[in-house]
Order: C-alpha cells, then sequence, then structure tokens
C-alpha cells in the first residue's frame, strides 16, 4: 500500500470536475482530486503530456484541476526542488506533494485493487 494513498474528499470542486471530465467512477481513487505540475513521465521515465497524465488520473477515479484549489488532494511535481506557485499554493492547503514515480505507485496499487474487486 503505497503512503501517498489518498483519503476521499468530495468536495465543492471534485463536483465541479465530475461535470466535465469522464471519471471512472468505479476507479480506487474515486472522490478525490489531483493537480500536476512540472514535467511527467510514464512507468519507463519517458515524457508524458500532462493531458495523458489526465487521462490516466481520471482512469483511477481521481478527478484533476489545473492548479491546486481547495478540495485538491494532491499535486505531482515533476522535480521535488523546483519551486513553483502551483507548489507555494499546494503546502498553503496542506497537500501531498509526490513525484511522478510515486503517482505511479498510486496508479499501480489501485488498478490491483480494481482487478481484484
Amino acid at each position: 500500500r503505497p503512503k501517498f494513498l489518498p483519503i476521499r474528499r468530495e468536495q465543492e470542486v471534485w463536483k465541479k470536475c465530475m461535470a466535465t471530465q469522464p471519471v471512472n467512477k468505479d476507479g480506487e481513487l474515486y472522490g478525490n482530486v489531483i493537480s500536476f505540475t512540472g514535467q511527467m513521465f510514464d512507468h519507463e521515465g519517458n515524457k508524458m503530456s500532462r493531458a495523458k497524465a489526465r487521462e490516466v488520473a481520471n482512469s483511477i477515479g481521481f478527478a484533476w484541476t489545473k492548479r491546486p484549489v481547495i478540495g485538491t488532494s494532491h499535486l505531482v511535481v515533476g522535480n521535488y526542488r523546483e519551486e513553483t506557485e502551483k507548489t507555494k499554493r499546494a503546502r498553503e492547503l496542506g497537500l501531498t506533494i509526490m513525484t511522478p514515480e510515486e503517482f505511479w505507485e498510486v496508479h499501480d496499487y489501485a488498478t490491483e485493487e480494481e482487478a481484484q474487486l
């Protein structure tokens, strides 16, 4: 079980995202909101577009926002040392900040849980 597995937080922002995103309602992470900043990478370490990262997030139940807002649970950063407006805001909001590698750990855990159902 990854240390970054989120707690469901069905907030107003989540409801707004759900209205416009194809979120997997059976996904292990349904009810959580994620945001991305910096370069994203796939399982093999290859560069991945933000659009693809959002698609993957939706597939495991995450809704996403373009930037961290109240109700967001996680921010995925390309580099922990990268200090951006998004990372500053995430810290102010007390969000969990994780790397692309940690995002994939959560993804793999969620898809394993779904497969066992």
